[in-house]
Parts: C-alpha cells; sequence; structure tokens
C-alpha cells in the first residue's frame, strides 16, 4: 500500500566526554511538531523503539542528547506511516480453494506445527473467534498498556491469522495451513494505519518472546532506522522473517519494507489458475508467490472474509515455514528459507523473474512430501529465447524489460535477435544482444494487448518466445442474495462472461455487456455452486479471467 516516505532527522553520533555537543537541529516553528520514532540499542545490543508525539525537532534531539549522555546509541527521526498489504473485501461462504490446491488434509495428518510459535505483527487477532481456543498466545496491544493484542477492529489481523493456523475440523469458519502453531498477537495498527515505531518494536518483542517465524502483512515505502535495526536484531536471532510484496503492481510498483529487506521472505499473490495477480507487487527482491487472489479465511465474531492481497499470500508461506521449523528443528532461518523457494513451482517467465521470485509455493514439495503442484520439467540445454516483461501493464503506461538469449544457460552476447512488438501496429527490428546476453526493451502501450515476439538462431539452432502483456484490468466480482454484481469501471462495452463449475466441467451462464457507471448483474442462479467469470480484454487479445468465487 502507498505510505508516507520517512522524512529523517538523524542526529550525528556524539564522540567524546558525556560533556560533549550533540548536533542539533536548526530550530522551526512549533507547526513543525509532529511524531518521533526513537531507537536506542542498549550495550547488549537490544534495541528499544519508542516514540515521541507532537513533538519538534528540536525538542526530539534533546531527547536524543540525553539518552547519548546515558550511553546508549540514538536515533530521532519523523514516524513513518505503515499499512496493512491488503484489506478484506465482501464476505460470503466461499470453498478455501487455497487448501485444496495445497491437499492441506493430508498436511495436517504428516506435518504437526506442535511447538513452534509464530508471531503476527497486524491489527491483532479477535481470540474469541472458536479457530483460535488453543492457538492465540497473549502478545501486545501497542494501543492499549493492559492490552494483549486479543481485540481486532478492522479484521485484517483475524484473517491474517486464519490463513496460518486456524483449528481445522470444529465446525466453525474456516481452517489453517499450519495446524498445531501458536500464534502469539501484536496489535500495531488500530483502525488502518500504524507507525514504523510500533511495528519495529513489536519485532523486537516478537524476537524476544521466543517467535520462530515472523509474518509482517504490512509494508511502508521507507525503511527507518528503527525497521532496519529491529529487522537485524531478529535476522541475527534466526528467526524466520515474512512479509508481504504489498498490492501495487499497477501502480508503479513502489519499494515496499520489509519485504524489500534482505533475510526477508517476500511473498507474491497469485490466483486460482496460478497467474501473478495484477495488484501484486513486482520486485528484484521478490522469493515466492502464494495464493491471495480471492482468497478465504476467517472473521472477528466468527465470520469469514472473502479478499484478496499479498498479504493474505504472506501468512500461507510463514505457515509453511513454521511446519518447517516444526519437523527440521536443527535448521537455520536461512535453510527454511532456501527450501521454500528451491522446490517452487516455476510459473510465468522461465527462472526467476519479478513477479513471483523463484515461482508458486509447492507446499509439498518444501515439506518433503513429492510434488503437490506439477513437478518442474529440467532447464532446456542448447539455445533458450526468453521474453521477460510484465504480465499487466495499465494501458497508457510503459512496458518495461528484456529479451535474454543462453546457450547451454549461459549468456550469449552479440547475437543477432528478431524482435517483434505489436501494439497499435506490428514493428519487427534486427537488434543484437548485450554482452549480458539480453535485449533492453521499453515500450509505451497504448493498446488493451502489447505482444512482444523475440527470435534467434546461434550455431544452427533456433529458439523464440511470445509474451502477451494485458492491460491491468480492475474487476470487482460480489456476490449479494444470490446474485453475481460485477464493477468494472476501466471495462466499459466489454463483454463478460459468466461460467458456473457442475462438477466436471465450466457450464456457461450467459455474457452481458459490462457498464461504467453501475454494476452488471447476473440472476438466475444455479445455487450453490462456484462461478468463474471471463472479461475480454478487447482487439482480440486473450480473456482476462477472473477467480472463481462461491454463490451459497
Amino acid at each position: 500500500m502507498l505510505v508516507c516516505a520517512a522524512v529523517a532527522v538523524v542526529v550525528p553520533a556524539v564522540v567524546g566526554a558525556p560533556g560533549a555537543a550533540a548536533a542539533v537541529p536548526p530550530a522551526v516553528p512549533a507547526a513543525a511538531a509532529g511524531d518521533w520514532t526513537v531507537t536506542t540499542v542498549d550495550p547488549a545490543g537490544r534495541p528499544s523503539i519508542s516514540r515521541l508525539t507532537g513533538t519538534t525537532p528540536v525538542e526530539a534531539a534533546g531527547v536524543v542528547r540525553t539518552l547519548r549522555y546515558a550511553g546508549y546509541r540514538t536515533t530521532a527521526e519523523r514516524s513513518v506511516t505503515v499499512r496493512p498489504a491488503g484489506m478484506s473485501n465482501d464476505t460470503w461462504r466461499p470453498a478455501q480453494w487455497h487448501l485444496t490446491k495445497y491437499k492441506a488434509e493430508s498436511v495436517w495428518a504428516k506435518h504437526p506445527g506442535k511447538g513452534v510459535e509464530v508471531a503476527v505483527i497486524d491489527s491483532g487477532i479477535d481470540k474469541s473467534v472458536l479457530d483460535f481456543a488453543g492457538v492465540f498466545l497473549p502478545g501486545k496491544d501497542y494501543f492499549n498498556a493492559r492490552g494483549d493484542g486479543g481485540i481486532d477492529l478492522i479484521g485484517h489481523g483475524t484473517a491474517v491469522a486464519g490463513f496460518l493456523g486456524a483449528r481445522a475440523n470444529n465446525g466453525s469458519a474456516g481452517a489453517g495451513l499450519a495446524q498445531g502453531v501458536r500464534i502469539r498477537s501484536f496489535r500495531v495498527f488500530n483502525r488502518g494505519t500504524g507507525i514504523d515505531a510500533d511495528v519495529a518494536a513489536a519485532l523486537v518483542d516478537a524476537t524476544d518472546a521466543g517467535a520462530d517465524v515472523v509474518n509482517m502483512s504490512l509494508g511502508s515505502p521507507g525503511l527507518s532506522t528503527a525497521m532496519r535495526t529491529a529487522l537485524d536484531y531478529a535476522i541475527a536471532r534466526d528467526v524466520v522473517l515474512v512479509a508481504a510484496a504489498g498490492n501495487d503492481g499497477q501502480r508503479g510498483s513502489p519499494t515496499s519494507y520489509p519485504g524489500a529487506y534482505p533475510g526477508v521472505i517476500t511473498v507474491a499473490a497469485t490466483g486460482f489458475d496460478d497467474t501473478v495477480a495484477p495488484f501484486s507487487n513486482r520486485s528484484p527482491r521478490m522469493d515466492v508467490a502464494a495464493p491471495g487472489w480471492d482468497v478465504t479465511s476467517v472473521a472477528p465474531r466468527n465470520g469469514r472474509t472473502d479478499g484478496s492481497g499479498t498479504s493474505y499470500a504472506s501468512p500461507i508461506v510463514a505457515a509453511t515455514a513454521a511446519l518447517l521449523r516444526a519437523h527440521h528443528p536443527t535448521w537455520t532461518a536461512g535453510q527454511v528459507a532456501q527450501r521454500i523457494t528451491s522446490t517452487a513451482f516455476d510459473i510465468g517467465t522461465k527462472g526467476f523473474d519479478v513477479s513471483s521470485g523463484y515461482g508458486l509455493l509447492d507446499v509439498q514439495r518444501a515439506l518433503g512430501d513429492g510434488c503437490g503442484l506439477p513437478c518442474a520439467q529440467p532447464e532446456p540445454a542448447g539455445l533458450v529465447v526468453e521474453v521477460k516483461v510484465p504480465t499487466y501493464v495499465r494501458r497508457g503506461g510503459v512496458v518495461t524489460g528484456f529479451v535474454s538469449v543462453t546457450y547451454d544457460k549461459r549468456p550469449v552476447g552479440a547475437t543477432p535477435v528478431r524482435l517483434c512488438v505489436t501494439d497499435t501496429r506490428r514493428v519487427c527490428t534486427a537488434v543484437r544482444t548485450n554482452a549480458a546476453g539480453r535485449v533492453p526493451l521499453t515500450r509505451f502501450m497504448k493498446s488493451p494487448t502489447l505482444r512482444v515476439e523475440a527470435a534467434a538462431d546461434v550455431a544452427g539452432e533456433y529458439d523464440g518466445d511470445v509474451v502477451d502483456v494485458l492491460d491491468g484490468l480492475q474487476v470487482r466480482v460480489r456476490v449479494v442474495s444470490g446474485r453475481v454484481l460485477v464493477a468494472a469501471p476501466g471495462a466499459s462495452g466489454q463483454t463478460a462472461r459468466l461460467w458456473r463449475w457442475d462438477g466436471s466441467a465450466w457450464v456457461d451462464h450467459g455474457s452481458k455487456t459490462l457498464s461504467a457507471d453501475r454494476d452488471t448483474v447476473w440472476t438466475g442462479l444455479v445455487r450453490p455452486a462456484s462461478y468463474r467469470l471471463d472479461v475480454g480484454a478487447g482487439g482480440g487479445a486473450p480473456a482476462r479471467i477472473v477467480n472463481p468465487v462461491w454463490v451459497p
């Protein structure tokens, strides 16, 4: 989620005797008073994070000076706003397709998570939910000194914890992937946002409480000293850190912390058809993808929530990490992370990519139970030409990427490549790879679909690749009183077709033309059943498939 960037005012370290003067920011009007995050590190290396409210830079510098005189390494900087990485949408009774994908019943039988503790740094967890009986552990509430993290005013943390470890087979609500784990709640969001001081303090507190895994379904474009210090503290103590990649994939994918920090497993979101969601951030620090597009979990007051976001993909990976820590108690955090990424199922472009990292999480393969998803084929030898561009780019934006040419997995430089780009018209050019075996690509996208084709001939071998970049269409599907309502303001005039799953095949339930200013409604549905929506991308482009919804 977009958040305001940090404006740091860090007081330089004081050198010399206690009487030495600290550098003090120049005096500013009282109107500049605001919230500050203060980070101190004691001689043993433990960070302590606190916040100052309604404080001017001069006053903040005075606090820093006092603490430094006492022998603490201290910095103060403007507090950074942090938001959950995905909020829940409408609620209904859907099927938890991500558990079916990962054969959850088999996982529960073979891999109990007993003895493992996971910390959830979020909006709290509604501990009254029946699915958290025997699962919830008291943590800390950074808005209420007497709180234990057991309330949730917005439902985000409750849903996240549900994906992770909600109790199964108890006749209530949903279920989580990691059965037997205990979940400790650290409440840093009140009604939608929080600040870095609380998130950093929670990470230190969770580490000190003995967390084996920490899930952070949140993000900020700024990395403050407090966050960096807390992350380093947890990493040095062998805690597995998992974070959402962020939901700004259609807004330029700004860097999101803590996900982008080295040592944190960064998680993208995928849908029912294993494609990366258009809202999911793209990042060179991406590690793995997991279900997070139209997925279902528990909600406060024993309800159900259905929503989308990398927030919901992150706890599924955290659950897998927890099961690995239970199954391999001597493994380090690095070994757990390596196991998750090395066993992932490659999706999208071949090899690592900025959309899905090393691929889609394969829970069974990570746990040593064979391949839950189709086993990846060996990388082909010989000549390989790959087009690496985003799957979705909003029309009017810029498509950036490259064409890669390798031979026996080694880059081939100075090689002729025929490159064709089809937007409003098809244009083909002859180019050459650079020393890294790549042809950089930057194109302005004018049409609903931009097609990139590349081909090369090396040592008598020919290979090529074709990738379609689709307009980042946003479609919202709701189920109200047995009707399917579709809102797609960016798809006015396009045709949408509804399909029903009859247990063996998708059955056509009719098509309608979408409107920009009102919902398009399908009625007369067979109930209960799972429905899927296809939205034509226009101009002969492939359809945009919206993940299935459950109509009770």
